[in-house]
């Protein structure tokens, strides 16, 4: 399939990566700045003939975006990754083709994304293609057209949560390095750690989260007295007052 990605900003090149490393795809790069090469990727200034379409922009950008690639787009599905702008606006503004909205995260890269879609009058055939398409680069999710707004919770959550992850290994690794751990170690650990709890997380669903709080943290050890300290600080409270913000923003984008 030829995938043509319009935007190569943090998200545009990040999906690009991910394609290049899936292999099943030829993969064209739209910039206005060129970027560096990319092996696998086809860097253009316009547009060729392509099967889908995904505009990865800023949303101040999409309308700009459209008019450059009008007569390219016409007729070809597209995907919009510009959070908050809605299916009907899209509509407005080019002709034809299939159109649908999805919420990657740039754990597209490494083929790690989930990444939720909300396709056009929920029509089966774009749904299958875009499944297809974004499939190549982790998970994928649907929202019916009908719950769109969803996308806002959604880019809280999943579109802006790597940053909070790094926000936290980047606070445990300095933690470490404070303790006297090297910095790399402290990293490596800090990392590592996150990887792991989310690999039994996500190999235990039926297990509640909370539940796996518990199963670490024995009465009077050290990892009470660790989470004395984050409930102290209200650490939920913050996380859903961050995510709640993400998702007010995401509202108003479109």
């Amino acid at each position: 399939m030829r995938i043509g990605i319009i935007g190569n900003g943090r998200l545009g090149t990040a999906l690009a990566e991910g394609f290049r490393r899936d292999g099943r795809h030829m993969v064209y790069l739209a910039y206005r700045s060129r970027p560096g090469r990319l092996e696998g990727v086809e860097a253009v200034r316009e547009l060729p003939p392509v099967d889908v379409a995904i505009l990865a922009v800023k949303p101040q950008d999409v309308g700009e975006a459209l008019r450059q690639h009008r007569s390219r787009l016409e007729g070809t599905p597209l995907v919009s990754t510009a959070a908050g702008v809605r299916l009907a606006r899209l509509a407005e503004q080019v002709d034809g083709g299939p159109l649908a909205r999805a919420m990657p995260n740039i754990c597209a890269a490494v083929g790690a994304s989930t990444t939720v879609l909300c396709v056009q009058d929920d029509d089966p055939e774009g749904t299958r293609l875009v499944e297809e398409v974004f499939g190549a680069l982790g998970r994928t999710a649907v929202v019916p057209c009908a719950q769109e707004d969803q996308l806002d919770a959604v880019t809280a959550l999943s579109g802006s949560g790597p940053a909070y992850v790094y926000e936290v290994l980047h606070a445990l690794a300095e933690a470490g390095t404070a303790l006297g751990l090297d910095p790399e170690l402290a990293r490596a650990l800090a990392v590592e750690t996150v990887r792991g709890a989310a690999a039994l997380a996500a190999d235990r669903p039926a297990v509640p989260l909370d539940q796996l709080v518990r199963q670490v943290a024995s009465p009077g050890g050290t990892t009470e007295a660790a989470l004395g300290i984050l409930r102290d600080g209200d650490l939920k409270g913050l996380l859903g007052r961050a995510v709640s913000a993400a998702a007010r923003r995401s509202a108003t984008l479109g």
